[in-house]
């Protein structure tokens, strides 16, 4: 208890709330410092934010380049942009294709660029370059292929016969476990539906290394196939093959003409034949291979013809001797 009269309160002594609680008062000189350092730590805050928001100005800003992906079946990069860009370009490289750059198309403010021809199996370095506000920036995406190097299938080769049928064929990874297990996949244009084969050729050890297709469905000289062929094995991952896209008539083999004739207008050869069912259309200028063989004259290259011409012997016979009358000669096709 303080001495001092009822009700006075001595000088220094902390004040009390109505509920008898110590109110410590501070005095002027020390809340003026508290207050000072507080308004100096409120400055330097102040400095910071400013020196953050010059930096952005001066060139630090966040690139507009966000969510680049890349999806490998369609060979489609494609990203989005958070704010106005004024020039983009993209571009591809690959250790088996040239280098090769376009620019984007945009779709739903989704930008993107298609490489169909590109071969991704051994690996792709892509790349997005933009201009946004005066500042240009560039953004890369490294592609790998997965999987044990050398255990994907090799050597992939695919022809058309018989107007509706396709074989293909490949050869085993050099590094591939004994137990791999290869599927081939087909599809006929950028956007088309995916099928697989349903059947395969097995080898002797009862691994895949072909495909049968015995339906192909209706031809048209626009399709563009596209194949791949990946793996699977309890050992390792697999990698995938791929193949830049080819177009359809390129792929067919057709069977031999039929009805071969030569008519023999004493001026010159008429050859003709009925060509055989194709897939694909092709023009009346097709060129094929004509050849012949007079007695025992080797065969002899005679021109590229379209499907039926008429051969002056001049033309035919130059710098040979003009075919006498009872030999005989074998036409080719």
């Amino acid at each position: 208890m303080y001495p001092g009269r009822a009700g006075q309160r001595l000088q220094g002594a902390p004040d009390s709330d109505s509920r008898g609680r110590t109110i410590q008062k501070v005095d002027g000189p020390v809340q003026l410092q508290i207050c000072s350092m507080v308004v100096l730590l409120d400055f330097v805050i102040l400095l910071v934010l400013l020196n953050s928001a010059c930096s952005t100005v001066l060139g630090e800003k966040e690139s507009p380049i966000v969510n680049l992906t890349l999806d490998s079946r369609k060979k489609i990069l494609s990203w989005n942009s958070r704010r106005i860009v004024t020039q983009q370009t993209c571009a591809i490289v690959t250790p088996l294709d040239p280098d090769t750059s376009q620019e984007p198309q945009v779709r739903n403010d989704t930008y993107f660029c298609t490489f169909p021809n590109a071969v991704l199996h051994r690996g792709a370095t892509l790349t997005v370059n933009a201009t946004s506000e005066g500042q240009d920036f560039s953004h890369q995406l490294a592609f790998s292929n997965p999987g044990k190097e050398g255990s994907g299938a090799q050597d992939l080769s695919c022809i058309i016969y018989n107007v509706r049928l396709m074989n293909c064929s490949w050869t085993r990874g050099p590094a591939a476990p004994a137990d791999v297990q290869y599927q081939l996949y087909s599809w006929t244009s950028l956007h088309g539906n995916v099928s697989e084969c349903s059947h395969y050729v097995l080898d002797s050890a009862g691994m895949r290394v072909g495909c049968h297709f015995d339906e192909l469905g209706e031809g048209h000289t626009t399709d563009d196939y596209f194949f791949l062929v990946n793996g699977t094995s309890s050992d390792s991952d697999i990698q995938f093959l791929d193949s830049p896209s080819v177009n359809g008539p390129s792929l067919e083999k057709y069977n031999p003409p039929a009805n071969l004739t030569v008519q023999d207008n004493v001026s010159h050869f008429v050859i003709r034949w009925d060509a055989p069912a194709m897939r694909y259309s092709l023009s009346n200028s097709c060129l094929v291979l004509t050849r012949f063989r007079l007695s025992a004259t080797p065969w002899t290259v005679a021109r590229q013809a379209p499907l039926s011409m008429g051969f002056s012997r001049q033309e035919h016979w130059s710098g040979l001797p003009f075919p006498s009358p009872g030999d005989s000669f074998q036409p080719r096709v």
